[in-house]
């Protein structure tokens, strides 16, 4: 079976946009957006989004990570928990709730 060149071309643009797509999809995964499903309608529920959420990165040495690890393994936590533990803290300090924010 022989392809014509503007077979292949278009098979060829279909396999691009495909690619574009998963991108896109991968890209919003990592952002934390769900990607829509199908007839699903949005539905308020007075939470914020997760498209109102921010990744957030800290550079940390070696021996601070392996010790938050060890603490939440220890509490059957999480070493994000831990510093949501921390920024509650300092919030607290100043007169407010993380729960104001969430």
């Amino acid at each position: 079976m022989t392809i014509s060149k503007k077979q292949r071309e278009k098979m060829i643009n279909e396999k691009v946009e495909d690619f574009k797509q998963t991108g896109a999809l991968l890209a919003e995964l990592q952002a934390g957006i769900e990607p829509p499903k199908d007839n699903a309608t949005p539905q308020s529920t007075g939470k914020k989004s997760e498209q109102d959420k921010i990744s957030f990165h800290l550079n940390i040495n070696k021996k601070l990570h392996k010790e938050l690890k060890k603490i939440a393994l220890t509490e059957d936590s999480s070493a994000t928990a831990l510093l949501l533990e921390g920024i509650s803290l300092v919030l607290s300090k100043r007169g407010k709730s993380i729960n104001d924010y969430l």
